[in-house]
């Protein structure tokens, strides 16, 4: 069939991704960067992206979600994360983002269409895909633009005073985000955060749906605000959750299901917006 040369493309990257994250130091088999596909290219495909500290696990359910839905979905594994702090604090925001643009490929060969979704530092990442790239839609779930701790701004500094400052874990979550953050790495958050709030967002003109949480521990509420303000798209939706976790699609947010249904119909009037006549 005239699409297999580009799925068995996207097969080849997906596995070169893996062996990557296996030479990096990931182990555990729910780490790794996955990929969700059908026996071939779909129409929609789409690149799911996890937050600072995080691993792919962090959106695993959403994309097996969106899979049954009879997507192509592939989760990247940021560069630094799934392995140790330590490594983490050797990258910069630079080889986050090739992380996803590597992800932006394999999907590219998946679909005909893309539509990208992250969580906190994943979103804005994604938000600065979108500035950059073409791609269909847009899923922002509490991405980061300004952030709660008022010292992380001034992580450039307190790096050399103290490498890592502890995260307190919520329960079951052992395992899946890090213990402790590079503060090197918060600094490079930081500058993301600067990029997109000030060059990137106002370069966004695609369909856009944001969640936020109003009792964000980790991402100020005023993030949604300024992102729903300032892109230049027609459509765009901001949803707000009155009393849940910074991620939103975790086990711990009891309105998890509420967000799933918001993302399916923003994917939905993607789709019949698509096909009306004109459109």
């Amino acid at each position: 069939m005239s699409f297999q040369p580009e799925f068995q493309r996207a097969l080849l990257l997906a596995e070169d991704m893996r062996e990557e994250a296996s030479r990096a130091g990931v182990q555990q088999p729910d780490l790794f960067p996955y990929l969700l596909h059908r026996k071939g290219l779909t129409d929609l495909g789409i690149l799911l992206v996890h937050g600072f500290t995080a691993t792919p696990n962090e959106t695993r359910e959403l994309g097996e979600l969106l899979h049954q839905q009879g997507h192509n979905v592939y989760g990247v594994r940021l560069s630094g994360h799934a392995t140790t702090a330590e490594d983490l604090e050797r990258q910069t925001q630079h080889d986050w983002y090739r992380s996803i643009t590597r992800g932006y490929e394999l999907v590219s060969h998946l679909a005909h269409r893309i539509l990208v979704g992250g969580v906190s530092t994943g979103g804005t990442l994604l938000l600065r895909l979108a500035a950059e790239t073409r791609v269909e839609g847009i899923i922002s779930l509490a991405s980061a633009i300004y952030l709660v701790n008022p010292l992380a701004r001034f992580a450039s500094i307190l790096k050399y005073l103290r490498r890592f400052s502890p995260t307190p874990l919520l329960e079951g979550d052992e395992g899946y985000y890090y213990e402790k953050r590079p503060l090197a790495a918060v600094a490079e958050l930081v500058k993301l955060t600067r990029l997109v709030r000030l060059k990137k967002v106002k370069e966004i003109s695609q369909p856009i749906l944001i969640v936020q949480s109003k009792t964000d521990p980790t991402v100020a509420p005023k993030s949604a605000d300024f992102i729903y303000q300032h892109v230049k798209s027609a459509r765009k939706t901001l949803v707000w959750l009155e009393d849940a976790p910074h991620v939103v699609i975790s086990d711990h947010n009891p309105e998890k299901r509420f967000v799933h249904e918001k993302i399916l119909q923003f994917i939905e009037d993607l789709e019949s917006q698509r096909q009306r006549p004109g459109s």
